[in-house]
């Protein structure tokens, strides 16, 4: 018996089978017609995943989201049959990704909320990362920190573990808990201490935390060191409206346009908000 229950799901994975192009919709009935046959088996999870690879491969994303929103709804939640975890965290960050693209942050949050199992039992970071960033979109910074602080269990790259850090202490920032924004800073600047672009991006982040605690002599110290790193600094963005400010609070207007030139033509700033700080010296 347990040999023809095998060879009847051979029979059926046969039928689903990868095809050599995608690109020829004919060959997605197989998997519709296994997905239509047996959606609660988990042999349709395999077709619904072949079917949204097909369909990622032609471009079609509207039906590889469809697809992948499919699968999640029907993942096993527990050890067991069809029990796949990385598989539908994968798909998790591919859905996600597509929504903070388009914006769709209240949407991540109920995603977030109603498939927490599935994220619980996916150990890459990245996933917590995007679900994290969402959150800060929101306002809803208590909980984003409580999810950077979880995806630092998990596994990452070093560039994604230098993003949750940076993103970390943002959301210290916006929390106003300046004393958990000092310890990670500190901690950045240490380890960073021979890697001179995320070294300039600590010193950048320390000189907004010092003015944003009014410590100005501070601030401007930080932000020097940071200015005068050969290294680019991409996120200097966020962190360019304290330095001006800084400036400003000590009065360093003569070297503030190279500041601001600089910040105009290796994009921090924009040209209105240039305007209204050189209208200002």
């Amino acid at each position: 018996r347990s040999s023809l229950h095998a060879a009847r799901r051979r029979g059926r994975r046969e039928r689903w089978r990868p095809l050599r192009d995608p690109a020829d919709r004919a060959g997605d009935y197989p998997y519709l017609a296994v997905i239509d046959q047996y959606g609660l088996d988990p042999i349709a999870q395999d077709a619904r995943y072949g079917l949204l690879l097909r369909l990622k491969a032609r471009g079609e994303l509207e039906e590889a989201l469809e697809q992948a929103r499919a699968y999640i709804r029907h993942a096993a939640a527990q050890e067991g049959a069809g029990f796949d975890p990385n598989r539908t965290g994968e798909l998790l960050v591919f859905l996600i990704e597509e929504l903070l693209r388009r914006g769709e942050y209240e949407r991540i949050y109920h995603l977030y909320i109603n498939e927490h199992r599935h994220v619980r039992h996916y150990q890459p970071g990245r996933l917590r990362i995007l679900i994290g960033r969402a959150l800060e979109e929101l306002a809803l910074y208590e909980q984003a920190a409580v999810v950077y602080y979880r995806a630092l269990a998990g596994t990452m790259s070093d560039q994604e573990l230098a993003e949750l850090y940076y993103r970390r202490a943002l959301v210290y920032f916006a929390l106003m808990d300046f004393a958990a924004a000092d310890r990670l800073l500190t901690h950045l600047r240490r380890i960073y201490a021979e890697q001179p672009a995320r070294l300039a991006e600590a010193q950048a982040l320390s000189g907004a935390l010092r003015s944003l605690e009014q410590r100005h002599q501070e601030a401007w110290g930080f932000f020097r060191q940071a200015l005068a790193s050969p290294e680019a600094v991409s996120r200097w963005g966020e962190a360019l409206p304290a330095l001006l400010r800084t400036m400003a609070a000590l009065e360093i207007f003569n070297e503030m346009p190279p500041v601001l030139a600089r910040g105009l033509g290796e994009g921090w700033l924009g040209p209105e908000l240039a305007q209204v700080w050189y209208r200002r010296i």
